[in-house]
């Protein structure tokens, strides 16, 4: 009696393959979770700054579309740390929203603070600064469409306005990151 008591207690003093398999697999689990959180950074700020411009030029092309006789212009800020949407007539003037405040986002600060450290620069604006559309819809001049680079650190995307329709897309091609920085930076590319 006494040897099969000594027989049980060592039996339960170790784990079983089946334990160990199902405590290995819920780790699995939660770390296939947690490590694309612990993805770049900087990467994630970028996405934040290109979607809320992204959203910005798609409002100002659907106000351009809607009410031609106010036209808009997205512009970009001279220090380029954020944009603002302007009356045509006077570009250096944010208009307001709704509720009163400016149409002005800088970032790193308010509903763009998530994308604190991007840099902006952009390539065939209007006046230099510039994002206006016609009121059909397509770039107001559609013989250079605007692009716009947005930097941080070794991560960049560049994000292109499609001449005729407006579309805004993302691009990592290495040939337009370096093209951006070499004119933002004033070096040949």
């Amino acid at each position: 009696m006494r040897c099969m008591e000594f027989r049980r207690s060592r039996r339960r003093a170790a784990f079983t393959l089946f334990e160990m398999l199902v405590t290995i697999g819920i780790i699995a689990i939660v770390a296939s979770a947690i490590i694309p959180m612990l993805g770049d950074e900087r990467q994630l700020r970028i996405q934040a700054a290109a979607g809320l411009l992204e959203s910005d030029i798609e409002f100002l092309q659907v106000h351009a579309m809607s009410r031609p006789d106010e036209p808009l212009v997205l512009r970009m800020a001279a220090d380029w740390s954020g944009w603002w949407i302007a009356g045509a007539a006077d570009r250096d003037t944010p208009v307001l929203r709704p509720d009163g405040s400016p149409y002005l986002v800088t970032l790193g600060i308010g509903r763009a603070r998530s994308a604190a450290g991007v840099q902006l620069f952009g390539a065939d604006l209007e006046a230099g600064r510039d994002i206006r559309f016609s009121s059909l819809g397509a770039v107001a001049d559609p013989a250079s469409p605007p692009m716009v680079l947005l930097d941080i650190g070794s991560s960049a995307t560049v994000l292109h306005v499609a001449p005729f329709t407006g579309r805004v897309t993302g691009s990592v091609a290495a040939d337009d990151i370096a093209k951006l920085r070499s004119m933002r930076d004033g070096t040949n590319g």
